[in-house]
């Protein structure tokens, strides 16, 4: 029996590996929803090679000041990339400053810690590592001014009612030991955005202001991720819009935020459903959603 079961879930996967690479993304949608209702999503985790977090009963709980941010009217709308326009370029000190100027008080920037140790503002391909000197050399081929981290921390100091979302995109505790100990002054207005529930440990063992949960490369179920964001007292995550799409209901805890929306009609369509925010290029500061 246990026999016929692998050669089942191995038949799943082979299918799953072979929808992946077509261009039907409704088989492909459908397949994730019959392994997220009958499986609990297992095949979807084996082929990412994910497994159920592992969490210590130990947890420590968040800090009470942890979650202030949620409560404030412009967190309906989180500042995608620092604030990227047609004028501005994504993760940059200027686009930042320009959002800040124009009300946001929440805002998303992507992170990376170069081969020589440095925090950049900058995404990048993710599968590749990069070097400040690359950046610099980019930076100047399209004519734009360079963004260190240490730029945001100066930024948040002068905005001590702003909040940043980091998008870490290299090594998790090497990245945040670093943003440590350069902005250990503002790490209440630093909010981690997290990929793996057991990233959260580290996470409570330091004084950043609470977490995201993001789905972006997660391979739970929506239950799931909705179970151990409760479980580690997460008070926000962040789904994908296709996710979002499949929610009957809207659980009351954690807060769902989705990404990204830049066109107020659409932005409509998902706060209608119940969602907290949303991530945006576009949308105002004060953005609200017609009763």
């Amino acid at each position: 029996m246990k026999s016929r079961h692998l050669v089942t879930l191995f038949g799943f996967v082979t299918l799953l590996l072979m929808v992946t690479n077509v261009s039907s993304e409704i088989t492909k949608e459908t397949l994730i929803d019959f392994d997220a209702k009958w499986l609990n999503g297992a095949l979807r985790r084996v082929y990412h090679q994910q497994h159920l977090p592992n969490l210590p009963a130990s947890l420590p709980d968040p800090d009470i000041n942890a979650y202030l941010w949620l409560e404030h009217k412009q967190s309906r709308v989180i500042r995608h990339a620092m604030g990227e326009t047609s004028a501005l370029p994504r993760n940059s000190l200027k686009a930042l400053m320009n959002s800040i100027a124009n009300g946001d008080i929440i805002i998303e920037g992507d992170i990376r810690l170069t081969t020589e140790g440095d925090l950049i503002c900058f995404h990048g391909d993710e599968t590749k590592s990069v070097s400040t000197t690359e950046y610099l050399a980019l930076k100047k081929s399209l004519g734009e001014t360079p963004c260190f981290f240490l730029d945001v921390v100066q930024t948040l100091r002068s905005h001590p009612n702003v909040y940043f979302i980091v998008d870490a995109k290299d090594n998790f505790v090497e990245t945040y030991s670093k943003i440590e100990k350069i902005a250990e002054d503002v790490l209440n207005q630093i909010i981690p955005q997290i990929y793996d529930f057991e990233q959260i440990i580290w996470v409570r063992n330091h004084k950043f202001s609470g977490a995201v949960f993001t789905s972006y490369k997660s391979a739970l179920t929506n239950e799931q991720i909705f179970h151990y964001a409760n479980v580690a007292k997460i008070q926000a995550v962040t789904l994908t819009k296709e996710r979002t799409r499949k929610l009957e209901t809207l659980p009351q805890t954690p807060f769902v935020f989705t990404h990204t929306i830049d066109a107020a009609s659409e932005a409509e369509i998902f706060f209608k459903l119940g969602i907290k925010g949303v991530y945006s290029n576009s949308l105002p500061a004060f953005f609200s959603p017609q009763k």
